[in-house]
């Protein structure tokens, strides 16, 4: 991004001398130059023979983490814990078709309906986020009730997991920068090619990071059933539908916008809005 360069042509002010307006001058050249995170592009990582995609590294980092954080609140609470383990494969699975399936309708519907064997190629990119949260709470919704398992007993456990596995798993986009946001000049943005921008995975990221504390902080207390995941809803729902504000719509292949929102935010005014439910009826229950 061209920087702004001050007009020097005119005398200095009456009463200073010229070293003076050099040292001014240099100080708002200073303030101007906010130092950026540098862009760095890495999207595979080769150890000898071996070729990592860093985005599905940190994708299969996150579900780790996520199902050994959840087994081990699931044993503090004394509940049992291959529940968990057998519920993982299930779970991972209706997040990759959820996520796919969210992207292909909401995302990018002109073209998969006009090439629908392209439709199961996620591997060529093309998985939404809101789409795998979907996905990822039917199955678990479904294996509950099959087992007939207290949907909001085991909610606390299972989501108490997920604000750290959104924080790592979005490292994966991030270091391949495939959501760049608006231009900036804000100390978090990223040094683009074409200059500063935010970085909407990095946010995100972040994001999560923040959640994830305040959860753990929460969680020195023993909290009712239900809450955890009323409080992921109205976080998630409205960072989510304000950080989407920062992605950029001057790039080749844009999110997809109705109505000026993109689908995230309005799958993040359903989060809201379940979240309302919930509490409404988790402190009816609670008064009782």
């Amino acid at each position: 991004m061209p920087e702004r360069v001050a007009r020097s042509g005119g005398p200095p002010p009456r009463g200073a001398c010229a070293s003076t307006v050099g040292v001014r001058s240099d100080r708002t050249r200073e303030k101007k130059q906010i130092p950026m995170i540098p862009y760095i592009h890495a999207t595979t990582i080769a150890l000898g023979p071996l070729t990592i995609h860093v985005w599905g590294f940190f994708v299969a980092l996150a579900f780790v983490v996520g199902i050994v954080i959840a087994r081990r609140m699931v044993r503090n609470r004394g509940l049992d814990s291959h529940y968990v383990m057998n519920m993982a494969g299930w779970v991972i699975v209706a997040t990759f078709v959820g996520a796919r399936l969210f992207h292909v309708f909401f995302y990018d519907w002109s073209y998969y309906a006009a090439h629908p064997s392209d439709i199961i190629k996620f591997w060529e990119g093309g998985l939404a986020s809101f789409g795998g949260y979907i996905g990822a709470t039917t199955a678990v919704l479904v294996y509950l009730r099959y087992h007939h398992l207290s949907i909001l007993t085991w909610a606390n456990p299972l989501i108490y997991a997920l604000p750290l596995g959104i924080a790592i798993g979005r490292l994966g986009p991030f270091f391949g920068h495939l959501h760049p946001g608006i231009h900036s000049n804000f100390f978090l943005a990223i040094q683009y090619p074409d200059g500063s921008r935010l970085d909407a995975d990095l946010l995100l990221a972040m994001n999560g990071a923040i959640l994830a504390i305040i959860f753990w902080m929460c969680n020195r207390r023993i909290r009712h059933d239900g809450f955890f995941l009323t409080l992921f809803l109205f976080w998630y729902g409205v960072t989510r539908f304000l950080l989407d504000f920062v992605r950029a719509t001057d790039i080749p292949m844009p999110d997809a916008r109705y109505l000026g929102l993109t689908p995230a935010q309005y799958g993040a005014i359903m989060f809201i809005i379940v979240g309302i439910v919930l509490t409404t009826r988790t402190n009816s229950s609670i008064v009782k």
